[in-house]
């Protein structure tokens, strides 16, 4: 029977988040004016966008990705393989490539969940030898983006919900899975697996983590990390 890890990608794997994406997509527009405004727009809502991000995970996706729109699916398929390398592969955590691979030597097979968009994903995931994942997808329309995401929002209790369908699919048991994440909007996502982990956690997540014997995990300290099964609850 497979067993897979699920793995949260931004603030977790990587330092980056989806803020950074967005940052980079923007800094990368075609014309010197576009750049210039569209980084102002994203500098000025910044306030507004941290406080959204507290409330509601999706909505503040919603809000951070309306400024792709315009941008036509090729660009868009550049700027995801360069977003891919930069952003996610060049932040990569310390331990992050030793997770993976403990990962693997346990007999679970990673799994990338997360709310970042599906063109940075893909490339990614094939750069750290992840063969499946569930990401967010921006809405195409004439070969452009409309700023809108495809429903359903990878967010929240859809990711345990989509964790739940992938398991189910593939003969396993989320009882005998793993989960990591480092936020407490994903508590769906770590509560419906047999073995949650919390990774670099908000203080919210901390709290949860240590009210429920959770391992939690540093992958920047430096020290070997142990076998997935045999982490202890901080």
């Amino acid at each position: 029977m497979p067993r897979y890890a699920f793995l949260d990608l931004d603030g977790t794997l990587v330092r980056s988040n989806l803020a950074h994406v967005s940052v980079h997509h923007q800094a990368r527009r075609q014309t010197l004016s576009g750049r210039a405004a569209a980084i102002a727009g994203l500098a000025a809502t910044s306030p507004f966008l941290v406080a959204l991000d507290r409330v509601s995970r999706s909505a503040f996706q919603e809000v951070l990705y309306a400024g792709f729109r315009g941008l036509h699916m090729d660009r868009l398929r550049w700027l995801g393989e360069n977003a891919a390398e930069h952003v996610y592969e060049g932040n990569l955590r310390t331990g992050t490539r030793s997770l993976l691979d403990r990962l693997r030597n346990a007999g679970l097979e990673p799994v990338l969940v997360t709310g970042s968009l599906e063109h940075v994903v893909k490339p990614f995931a094939a750069r750290m030898g992840i063969a499946h994942y569930a990401a967010n997808r921006l809405e195409i329309r004439d070969g452009h983006a409309t700023g809108r995401l495809v429903p359903p929002i990878m967010s929240g209790a859809r990711k345990a919900g989509w964790m739940r369908e992938f398991a189910e699919a593939n003969g396993a048991l989320l009882s005998e899975c793993h989960a990591y994440s480092d936020s407490a909007a994903d508590l769906p996502m770590l509560a419906i697996v047999g073995h949650p982990c919390a990774v670099h956690p908000e203080r919210a997540l901390k709290y949860e983590a240590r009210a429920n014997h959770w391992p939690v995990i540093d992958l920047e300290d430096g020290r070997e990390i142990a076998e997935p099964f045999l982490a202890t609850a901080d």
